[in-house]
């Protein structure tokens, strides 16, 4: 989300008209990129309050949205190579990610083949170096465009998973981000006429039940 709001805080910037016509022209354009490839999750709108952040910009969304804006701007920016230095380094961060997203997609099961985490890992290797050159060519100049050394320590996790095949599918999953609201239900569905001290046993329970479901379901 970092990097996705620093993007289009870039191109709202980098375009020759007003910040608010760029992104409404940009928005036009995800509308027709959303409907032409029936994508399954779409932001509603994007506003400026949306990208602007302090000391950086980030974009306030849901991951599993952003997951599904990667392809459109990829597509634009590809339209626009050659405007600016910035955006050609964005287009390459967009493509790597969008690649990144379509092997964990077509991979099945809960770990990757050999032949799929070599690809994994080099992609989040790559992508790691093509986004140090584009921070410290930002900061260097005084625009602080990043918050990166947390996500490369992520990104790294990520690529440096114990067993080498571990897919980031197993442990971690855009549609499950309302985690706490799902909690919530369920610690309220297991309250009425029980004792505040054995709530959390009877939550376990339940909870371990579907995750059951879930992980059969799975097989």
């Amino acid at each position: 989300m970092s990097c996705l709001g620093a993007g289009l805080w870039l191109l709202k910037r980098t375009l020759p008209h007003r910040p608010e016509e760029n992104l409404s022209e940009l928005w036009e354009y995800i509308k027709v990129c959303y409907r032409r490839d029936k994508t399954p999750c779409r932001m509603s709108y994007i506003k400026k309050s949306m990208i602007d952040g302090d000391p950086w910009p980030r974009l306030k969304a849901k991951a599993v949205e952003t997951k599904y804006l990667i392809w459109p701007l990829c597509c634009w920016l590809n339209e626009h190579k050659g405007v600016d230095a910035d955006l050609n380094a964005m287009f390459r961060l967009s493509m790597i990610s969008h690649r990144l997203d379509e092997l964990l997609d077509k991979s099945t099961g809960w770990c990757l083949t050999t032949s799929e985490s070599q690809l994994f890992r080099q992609g989040l290797f790559t992508f790691c170096q093509e986004l140090t050159r584009l921070c410290w060519r930002c900061h260097s100049v005084g625009l602080p465009y990043f918050a990166f050394t947390i996500k490369h320590h992520y990104l790294l996790h990520l690529a440096l998973l114990p067993t080498g095949h571990l897919s980031p599918k197993a442990w971690y999953c855009y549609g499950g981000e309302d985690f706490m609201g799902k909690i919530k239900h369920l610690c309220i569905s297991c309250l009425r006429g029980l004792s505040n001290h054995r709530l959390m046993n009877k939550v376990a329970k339940k909870y371990l039940w579907a995750l059951d479901m879930v992980l059969a379901s799975e097989e």
